[in-house]
């Protein structure tokens, strides 16, 4: 038997997320950010898998596939919330964390989830034009629940652009925070084309989950590029930004980065 192609992607975005995860494991420095970030590798590939069980295995119409649709929510809400976090350590030295009262954000974040798992019950993430008996994700109406979905996540990418500018200390770098502002432009386009229905080539290329791990994986790897998170790259950006007069050189005399100002 031929290997679908559901599986096929499946198995392509596990073995990136792996990728990126064993990337993160190996050069964040601060335990919380990777600990942070790792879980939300991990919920990507569990979103993955989710979307890969409601297509192959699931029939429409099944109630285990309108649930499978349900439990894309948790890693919708609560990978934003862990990124936050992660880039509220920005500024911080290595032996300091957060405060923990920002853990209480898992509470909305928590109630979120619960009112999209209990839709059946009140249908105010999602109500079914034709009723629960003859559902589909097409004849939909949104209710409030999803609009207070996708405001928590915009509220959150933007406190991390807020939070980002303003706790970088380099200010050629604060320059390019609107580089990470791209993935979420696309996001906002793409959450657009979904909610009003639109047929083009993106939504048949990429589906909400594929969409979903493209940007946030992208967003934050961005971050760590730019130099707004700490890790065991980018050394060209630390020295360059360095005040003082000193460099790193190989064992043969060669200076691999140098202080601008020395």
């Amino acid at each position: 038997t031929m290997i679908s192609s559901n599986c096929i992607v499946y198995a392509l975005f596990t073995a990136a997320l792996f990728l990126w995860i064993w990337q993160i494991k190996r050069k964040i420095l601060q335990d919380t950010v990777r600990r942070n970030l790792i879980a939300a590798g991990l919920l990507m590939i569990f979103w993955m898998a989710i979307r890969t069980i409601k297509y192959e295995f699931l029939l429409s119409g099944w109630i285990a596939c309108r649930y499978s649709w349900y439990l894309y929510y948790i890693p919708m809400i609560f990978i934003p919330l862990l990124m936050f976090l992660s880039v509220l350590n920005i500024g911080l030295s290595y032996d300091m964390t957060i405060s923990r009262r920002w853990n209480l954000l898992f509470i909305p974040s928590g109630l979120l989830v619960l009112a999209v798992l209990t839709n059946d019950l009140h249908q105010q993430a999602f109500r079914f034009i034709f009723g629960l008996e003859a559902w589909d994700e097409v004849n939909i109406v949104r209710g409030p629940v999803y609009y207070a979905v996708m405001t928590w996540m915009a509220v959150l990418f933007i406190a991390m652009l807020a939070v980002a500018f303003a706790r970088c200390s380099v200010a050629a770098q604060r320059r390019k925070i609107w580089i990470p502002a791209i993935p979420l432009v696309i996001g906002l386009v793409y959450t657009i084309l979904v909610v009003t229905g639109s047929e083009n080539l993106l939504l048949e290329m990429f589906l909400v989950p594929e969409m979903g791990c493209l940007l946030f994986a992208s967003f934050m790897e961005i971050l760590i590029c730019l130099g707004f998170l700490p890790s065991n790259d980018y050394y060209g950006v630390l020295w360059n930004a360095s005040s003082i007069g000193a460099g790193i050189m190989e064992r043969d005399g060669t200076v691999r980065y140098m202080a601008a100002r020395s």
